[in-house]
C-alpha cells in the first residue's frame, strides 16, 4: 500500500499544479463546489470541468508511461 502511495504522488508530481490540487481534493471526497471556493474557480461547473481536463490528462499520462499503470495494477 505504501509503494503504491509513493506511485500515485510520483503520478501527481507529474500533472500540473492546479490539477495536483483539484484532483486531490476531488480524491479527498470534496464536492464541486468546494473544490471551486478551495481553489478560487467561479462556479461548481468551472471546478467540474477542470476536473475532467486533470483527469484526462492523467490518463494520457499514465497512456504514455504503462509501467506506472501496471505498477498501480500489481
Amino acid at each position: 500500500k505504501g509503494e503504491k502511495h509513493k506511485i500515485l504522488k510520483s503520478i501527481l508530481n507529474h500533472l500540473r499544479s492546479n490539477c495536483k490540487d483539484v484532483l486531490m481534493y476531488w480524491a479527498g471526497g470534496y464536492n464541486m463546489q468546494e473544490i471551486a471556493d478551495k481553489l478560487n474557480y467561479k462556479s461548481e461547473g468551472m471546478a467540474r470541468k477542470k476536473k475532467y481536463q486533470c483527469y484526462k490528462e492523467m490518463i494520457n499520462w499514465l497512456d504514455d508511461n504503462p509501467q506506472y499503470k501496471s505498477a498501480l495494477n500489481d
